[in-house]
């Protein structure tokens, strides 16, 4: 992996680290936003559990959680302005063959937003973290009908490893 600082992150005013208290319901939110058109079954069940797990009193919180956190993704970064959440990027580990890798997934913008480098910064702020923890295997996913998020990435170092034909 190979990654250069653009900004200090504590220089960029709206970006922070995901807090699952309270961001869980909005980045589920957001992320049906901008990707209702292509979320398969699962994607659906995920946003579900996502808001279940963010509607449960405190105590019972943490147990929702952990019935669906081999899939879940426990840390990132969401851009916020005036106390809204207008973009997510989740940091989710994996081990591959042996390896420790982190997939980048659920990065969304709200439309409202895009054309200004949000999803830029939320993988440069994602990707210094993972740099940080000495991560050097970092996957991510885009839809080939997403030309923007494709040039963002190929403009950032990541080659294109696969390509995905089917998704169940």
């Amino acid at each position: 992996m190979t990654s250069s600082s653009i900004f200090p992150l504590n220089a960029v005013k709206n970006i922070r680290a995901f807090d699952l208290r309270r961001d869980l319901k909005p980045a589920a939110n957001l992320i049906e936003l901008c990707f209702s058109d292509s979320l398969t079954d699962d994607g659906r069940r995920y946003l579900r559990n996502m808001r279940a797990a963010a509607d449960v009193g405190s105590s019972a919180h943490w147990s929702a959680l952990a019935s669906i956190r081999g899939s879940f993704p426990l840390s990132g970064y969401v851009w916020e302005i005036a106390g809204e959440i207008v973009g997510n990027i989740s940091m989710i580990p994996f081990i591959h063959q042996g390896r420790r890798l982190y997939l980048l997934a659920n990065v969304v913008v709200h439309p409202d937003y895009r054309k200004q480098g949000i999803a830029r910064k939320m993988t440069q702020a994602a990707m210094e973290k993972l740099k940080r923890m000495r991560v050097r295997d970092v996957w991510l996913q885009a839809r080939e009908n997403n030309p923007a998020a494709v040039h963002l990435y190929t403009s950032m170092g990541f080659t294109i490893q696969s390509r995905r034909t089917t998704w169940k």
